[in-house]
């Protein structure tokens, strides 16, 4: 069954991106030293059990729905992954090198002018100069995997039941290596291939009870992780189940409200670039300079890590715009 659904189609997608975006940027606004409450710890623990799966199942779902193995031939796919995806990685890191070195003594972790651990920060992404760019490697690679999974026709069917079948149970296997995301790899590939799935079959359909069963699984997902041990087994079942009501919601949502792929607001990918560096910058200032409560830290880098790369966005497009110029785009 090849997909290929329209833009419009697929807006509640965008949805779903935005909605992990903000979820990211939120759990990456609690500030390093500062004492965390309770209640805003067991938050983030929460997020983090599904913001990453939930970007993941999207990509599965997009390669599919949008036939990206007809678009392109395999070396058009992969230079493609590779400018959108490990260009901005391996630029980004370079230029952050020095200034990490330099601002060591004011962050949670440290990195020195030692020419292996540099080399490591680049080929162990969980290490990377950016905490945050972990995700950029392992997407790459499980993009190109699935691409040539997709690829071939032949048995598509049951190789993709097959794979994803594997992936899932892969996702309980302990840690192997950091090196070039395999970990990731691993532990991540499972949602990838639910959201083909997904698409292949169109098995996420919708109806006038949509928003009870979204509601219901959220509510499930919650009772799991406050009144469970919040153990792997535990993990997979939230993530599954928080995915499908972020579905859920994000389609009647998009059935009822025009989704503008083309707002920035659903610039996801370079929002998600760029929030950490504006973050860090409000962290060490109201942390690290001023010793500020994490009521002032936490809200500061939240807003700061929406509307600051909506603001370089919005900042970058005015000034083509006025120049006639065009710059390299995320």
């Amino acid at each position: 069954m090849s997909v290929n659904q329209p833009a419009k189609k697929l807006s509640f997608i965008t949805l779903m991106q935005m909605i992990g975006c903000f979820l990211v940027i939120l759990g990456h606004s609690y500030p390093f030293v500062v004492d965390i409450p309770f209640w805003a710890e067991k938050l983030q623990y929460f997020i983090y059990d599904f913001h990453m799966p939930l970007f993941v199942w999207c990509s599965g779902y997009l390669m599919f729905a949008t036939n990206q193995t007809e678009k392109y031939s395999f070396k058009d796919y992969l230079l493609r992954r590779i400018k959108h995806i490990l260009v901005p990685y391996f630029a980004f890191s370079l230029i952050a090198v020095v200034p990490k070195i330099l601002l060591s003594p004011f962050l949670n972790d440290t990195l020195s002018f030692d020419v292996l651990q540099i080399i490591r920060s680049f080929l162990v992404p969980r290490d990377s100069v950016w905490g945050h760019f972990w995700f950029l490697p392992m997407i790459f690679f499980i993009n190109i995997l699935g691409y040539v999974i997709l690829k071939s026709k032949k048995l598509l069917t049951l190789k993709i039941l097959l794979i994803t079948l594997l992936s899932a149970v892969m996702f309980f296997l302990p840690q192997i290596t950091g090196w070039f995301s395999i970990n990731d790899i691993v532990h991540f590939g499972f949602y990838f291939m639910l959201g083909i799935v997904c698409a292949k079959y169109n098995c996420l359909t919708t109806n006038k009870f949509s928003y009870l069963l979204a509601g219901t699984l959220l509510t499930l997902s919650i009772a799991l992780f406050v009144f469970t041990k919040n153990q792997i087994a535990v993990k997979f079942i939230i993530s599954i189940l928080m995915v499908f009501s972020v579905f859920l919601f994000s389609f009647e949502i998009s059935k009822r409200f025009e989704i503008n792929k083309k707002s920035v607001f659903a610039q996801t990918y370079s929002i998600f670039i760029l929030s950490w560096p504006c973050q860090l910058v409000i962290e060490i200032v109201l942390e690290r300079l001023l010793n500020a409560s994490f009521y002032i830290i936490f809200p500061a880098m939240l807003i700061v890590g929406i509307f600051m790369p909506i603001a370089i966005i919005k900042a970058i497009g005015w000034f083509e715009h006025k120049t006639n110029t065009k710059f390299y785009h995320l």
